[in-house]
């Protein structure tokens, strides 16, 4: 019944699509990734399961035929030229055709609901439908249903050959199961299955994706050994793995390693060069096609020069320059980097739109200091000693400021209390008190993990992300998850807090960090002046820890190689290369950070790089666009015009960032924009409707809900005011 559920989803979809195009953009595909086609279905057919993967569960759709078995299928869309028949039965070709029409506009995924369908009809699924799937679900990364193919295979009576525990292999490490990886390798030998050449690939780049040095050169020899030479992917992994090695696991003198593999290529291809020659003039043509070499079946030897799928010419060369520059970039060695792409493009082989991805984060990474920021312990004490030597008077105003509920709150408060004969303690006082009380301050300290991931008390995150970002081989774009998932946990804890001093008239502390709970503006009138003032000396503490973390960071920009990732940026737009999220992520990221720093022009870049990104009918999915939202709300960037764009574009083509990233931005609306009541009208509702019921999203909703309402109640006074 379940997958029943799912097969009148399939074919509506790529006929409302056509055929893969994605609506609004002639034709041209705005975000070329699995995740888009599932995202479609839950916005169109219903909720999402709970499985990012796989479309969502809906409604039923019984004039499309989407539960028929007798005598007839459902309607096909084009593809490649090819119309289906209409009420008419499917045949296995029918399916074939339909499953690699699918594979080839990257939706491979949806094979699952076409085996479903199958199953419903009668008919199984043949070797090519399941190793189709396992191969592009490879590709993908998607580990799951690559293996689901590949288990089906063998629940089938299929049994794997070869290319299958290829890809089988090449999905665990790519995924970073290597354990996995290394059972199916034992596995296939147990089957009687020979050793080839690809098998020993996808070992190497296992190893290669876990950051085993040693792992990684026995499978190289092992390829050198069985008597083919190690072609450009092989010696390409053996770059990539010092890229994946733990920050204190990398040898010192990786640079001079990577060099050596680059020059090991070099030499070695001139002799494979120098073989296929003679093998071409005493051999004849069929040896000048397979190099001087016997191919294994199946396998295909893609030739210098030949077009590769993007219409390019395929340069081994350029794959493992590419994957050292790669490497180097990912290890901070900003000039080694910079004389490899200058030699590149002196000597050859010309960059492509790969290398100038990786020049480009290269420029950024050493723009922001991403190599040189203090991280850790380092950072916590350099921020407990200048807290404690700080001038907090600045930050108490500006908490105020920014809470004139607070203010107001804290000020009927003292006059009530003098009224009674109590003293209300100046402000000032209060300041010195909080500068002079190291237990308040190392309290305020505790939770550092999450005070310098970004953790943040009544707006968004403050600081931008000081500790080693993760990069994949196929993208440039950063990972901040430490930074999110702290932030997020502190937003979460913050609102709780709110939503228990609201109800009970008291203020908690929260686990995490031993912070304050953040409490709302109907929760202020039951707290006294002293818990009040004690709230405001804790938020300042904090605001000035954030104030604090940015001058650290600003002392180790570098405004010259921010110049110059703007001119190589500017280079790539002048040669008409093709790029994709991968760098607009990073300079947008990029010219964030540097506009929090003070740099004038930052925010301008950032708008001129998603004008660029949006002429070319692409945007950024949710995991970067919530980063991205994240870091563009941050009080010291201070002007919302990117965080309004870079949501009002998610929003525009349903997108939606995470719940999280929503309410910081809610907030930081509500203390910047604060009469932008449509907009923060449309963010509490965004907030409300998600269906997670997790307290961490619950608290957020608490909140949400309660300045909604006194929207409502200040829009109802405006109108009876007019009135």
């Amino acid at each position: 019944m379940q997958a029943s559920r799912r097969l009148h989803k399939l074919l509506p979809l790529l006929a409302a699509r056509g055929g893969g195009a994605a609506a609004g953009s002639a034709g041209v595909l705005l975000e070329p990734i699995p995740a888009a086609g599932a995202r479609y279905l839950s916005s169109r057919y219903g909720h999402a399961d709970g499985d990012a993967d796989r479309p969502a569960e809906g409604r039923r759709h019984r004039d499309g035929g989407g539960e028929r078995r007798h005598g007839g299928g459902r309607r096909f869309p084009r593809m490649h030229g090819w119309e289906a028949p209409i009420d008419t039965p499917r045949t296995l070709q029918d399916y074939e055709k339909l499953v690699l029409g699918l594979a080839r506009r990257r939706r491979a995924y949806l094979i699952r609901d076409v085996l479903d369908e199958m199953l419903l009809n009668g008919m199984r699924p043949n070797r090519f439908i399941l190793s189709t799937g396992l191969f592009y679900c490879m590709k993908t990364r998607k580990l799951g249903d690559a293996m689901f193919f590949f288990e089906e295979m063998k629940r089938r009576g299929i049994a794997p050959d070869a290319a299958a525990y290829s890809n089988a292999i090449s999905a665990c490490g790519r995924a970073g199961y290597l354990g996995k990886a290394v059972e199916l390798k034992d596995e296939m030998l147990a089957a009687g299955l020979p050793m080839t050449h690809n098998i020993r690939l996808a070992l190497l780049h296992s190893f290669a994706e876990s950051g085993s040095i040693k792992g990684t050169r026995e499978w190289f020899d092992e390829i050198v050994a069985s008597g083919r030479p190690a072609d450009e992917f092989a010696f390409a992994g053996l770059a990539n793995c010092y890229r994946h090695i733990a920050p204190r696991a990398v040898p010192k003198d990786a640079e001079q390693q990577l060099l050596e593999v680059l020059q090991q290529f070099k030499e070695a291809r001139v002799a494979w060069d120098a073989q296929r020659a003679a093998a071409a003039a005493s051999e004849g043509q069929h040896e000048e096609e397979h190099g001087g070499l016997e191919l294994e079946e199946g396998e295909e030897q893609q030739q210098d020069g030949a077009p590769t799928k993007d219409g390019r010419p395929f340069s081994p060369q350029l794959v493992v320059h590419n994957a050292v520059l790669n490497s180097l970039v990912e290890l901070g060695r900003h000039e080694a980097a910079k004389a490899l792409f200058a030699s590149m493009a002196a000597q050859g082989p010309a960059p492509d739109h790969t290398s100038y991805a990786n020049i480009v984060r290269s420029h950024l990474n050493q723009a922001v200091g991403r190599h040189h920021q203090p991280q850790g312990a380092q950072l916590t004490a350099l921020l407990n000693q200048r807290v404690k030597g700080a001038d907090l008077s600045a930050d108490y105003a500006a908490v105020l400021e920014e809470e004139p509920h607070l203010k107001a709150a804290l000020e009927a408060t003292e006059a009530a209390e003098a009224a009674r004969g109590g003293a209300a303690q100046p402000a000032a006082a209060q300041v010195e008190q909080a500068a002079e009380e190291e237990e308040e301050v190392a309290a305020v300290a505790g939770g550092s993990s999450a005070e310098l991931a970004g953790g943040e008390d009544e707006e968004a995150y403050v600081g931008p992300p000081l500790e080693d970002e993760a990069s994949s081989s196929d993208s440039s774009s950063s990972s901040s998850d430490s930074d999110s998932e702290s932030s997020d946990e502190e937003a979460a804890a913050a609102a709780s807090a709110a939503s228990k001093a609201a109800a009970g008239g008291e203020r908690r502390r929260t686990q995490r960090g031993g912070r304050e709970g953040a409490p709302t503006p109907a929760s202020f009138k039951g707290m006294s002046a002293a818990e009040l003032r004690a709230y405001v000396r804790s938020r300042s503490t904090h605001r000035a820890r954030s104030r604090l973390r940015f001058v650290i960071f600003k002392e180790h920009t570098d405004v010259d190689a921010w110049y110059e990732a703007l001119h190589l940026f500017q280079e790539v737009l002048d040669r008409g290369m093709q790029w994709g999220p991968d760098i607009t992520f990073s300079m947008v990221k990029a010219a964030l950070d540097m506009q929090a720093t003070g740099l004038e022009d930052s925010l301008a870049v950032a708008h001129a790089v998603l004008d660029h990104f949006e002429r070319q009918g692409l945007f950024i999915g949710v995991e970067q666009g919530t980063e991205l939202l994240q870091l563009a709300v941050r009080r010291d960037v201070g002007d919302l015009s990117v965080a309004h764009r870079i949501y009002d574009r998610m929003a525009t083509v349903q997108r939606i960032p995470k719940t999280a990233a929503i309410f910081k931005y809610m907030r930081a609306v509500a203390q910047r924009e604060p009469h932008a009541h449509e907009r923060l009208m449309a963010l509490c509702s965004r907030i409300l409707s998600d269906p997670d019921r997790s307290n961490k999203v619950a608290a957020m909703k608490s909140e949400a809900f309660k300045r909604k309402q006194l929207l409502v109640n200040e829009l109802q006074q405006e109108k009876s005011g007019e009135q």
